[in-house]
């Protein structure tokens, strides 16, 4: 067995893809050669916790320890909120979670990681949806501009389940595979 290299999100629904993809298709028109990679809808999610290369025997035991970690999470609501970028070089929209219901179903998972013998995570906890990487800085001001100035109605995604994802990258981007889907309360 080697190793996965692995993350653990949320999806978001089909209704926020559809959205996300004619919010993109919108974008490309309007800037056609803008040397910026798109995330495909069906790749979008919300990361909780990125677990990196992860020996293939110890994601069983993960998954085992998120379900009972989730079987007493209730089904939580969030939605699209603000349009940002981080460091001018990723296109993102900030994920309003106002009763920060996400934000303890993440350090929840955090907890886990922690015990399951991974470093405690560093970074502030910002859930976001992932639209773009800016191939070069610089290369897409106007567009950037036009993102973080657009003015978007909400979407709602209710999260069901956590998902261990697996990340294969390729020459054409990454592949996310699921590996363990894990329901919250029912």
């Amino acid at each position: 067995m080697g190793n996965k290299r692995v993350f653990i999100a949320v999806d978001i629904s089909d209704e926020a893809r559809r959205w996300a993809a004619a919010y993109i298709d919108d974008l490309t028109r309007a800037f056609p050669k803008s040397g910026i990679r798109w995330v495909p809808p069906e790749n979008m999610h919300l990361t909780l916790r990125f677990l990196g290369d992860t020996p293939e025997e110890r994601i069983p035991m993960i998954a085992a320890e998120l379900s009972r970690l989730v079987r007493d999470v209730e089904p939580i609501t969030v939605a699209t909120g603000e349009n940002a970028s981080f460091g001018g070089r990723v296109l993102v929209i900030k994920i309003d979670d106002p009763d920060r219901k996400l934000a303890d179903l993440k350090g929840r998972i955090e907890s886990v990681c922690c015990k399951s013998g991974l470093e405690p995570e560093t970074r502030k906890f910002d859930p976001h949806l992932t639209l773009a990487r800016i191939k070069r800085p610089g290369a897409a001001p106007e567009l950037a501009a036009k993102h973080k100035n657009s003015r978007i109605e909400p979407v709602e995604s209710t999260i069901r389940e956590i998902v261990i994802y697996e990340s294969r990258l390729d020459p054409r981007g990454a592949r996310y595979i699921p590996l363990h889907r894990i329901p919250l309360k029912a």
